[in-house]
């Protein structure tokens, strides 16, 4: 089966997903400012959406290079398709974990997410395929994590208050912007189980704050961390238990 690329740009993506393109696809913005009865003009901060317009705009010109005659196969254009339905998954796990500003998840809501999920739902109607039950799928994506606290000797760290939030740049290590998302504490084994999602950038930061002690998690390649920390609860405890196993045989 083959796609009419021209259609579906012309008639469905350019009509959903254009502004989104046009109002947050320019690097640089000139405004002009007034300063005491003069104006001056200064270049605005880039968006923060400009890396998503630019990957919406180079997925249409990348079409339009690839077919021959305005067509492609169905098959290519799902490999295409691909890259767009985790940049949804991955703009929707950001909402979720309320990453940008009140404003901007508003705009994001208004002028991508809801845009984007009815250029899917023309699209499985055109082509008869899955892409909108895909979407949600792959932003629904979560993998069982297991969060570990144990002391220099290796020991469990139980109850102890473990924050975990998300970082677009783990690569920063500690100096990378952090968006807390929620605490929870440890199991008597020292462990804090969670589900989290997979996000298309970024990972996670772990904070045990009692302990001044961080460390950060990759869900798409590792679902298990361990932390360890400067504690003697534990060590007391196991001292205290051989104690009284020891005196309870004699």
């Amino acid at each position: 089966m083959e796609v009419d690329v021209f259609k579906i740009i012309t008639t469905i993506f350019n009509v959903e997903l254009n502004y989104f393109i046009a109002k947050y696809g320019k690097y640089k913005v000139y405004a002009k400012y007034p300063t005491g009865g003069l104006m001056e003009v200064r270049v605005r901060e880039v968006h923060p959406f400009y890396t998503y317009a630019q990957w919406l705009d180079e997925f249409r010109n990348r079409l339009f290079e690839k077919s021959k005659n305005s067509k492609i196969d169905f098959e290519e254009f799902e490999k295409e398709m691909e890259g767009l339905l985790k940049l949804y998954a991955h703009l929707s796990i950001l909402r979720e974990c309320h990453v940008f500003s009140e404003g901007a998840e508003r705009e994001l809501d208004v002028h991508f997410l809801r845009p984007f999920m009815r250029f899917l739902s023309e699209l499985d109607k055109e082509l008869r395929s899955n892409f909108v039950e895909r979407a949600r799928e792959m932003s629904s994506r979560a993998l069982d994590v297991t969060i570990k606290v144990t002391n220099a000797f290796g020991l469990p760290v139980p109850d102890a208050e473990v924050q975990v939030s998300y970082v677009r740049l783990p690569q920063l290590r500690e100096v990378a912007k952090a968006y807390p998302l929620f605490t929870l504490k440890t199991d008597e084994t020292g462990c804090a189980r969670i589900r989290l999602p997979q996000p298309l950038e970024g990972g996670y930061r772990i904070d045990v704050k009692k302990y001044g002690k961080t460390a950060f998690l990759d869900v798409g390649s590792c679902n298990y961390v361990e932390v360890k920390v400067f504690d003697l609860s534990g060590l007391f405890s196991l001292f205290k238990r051989k104690i009284s196993k020891f005196m309870s045989k004699v």
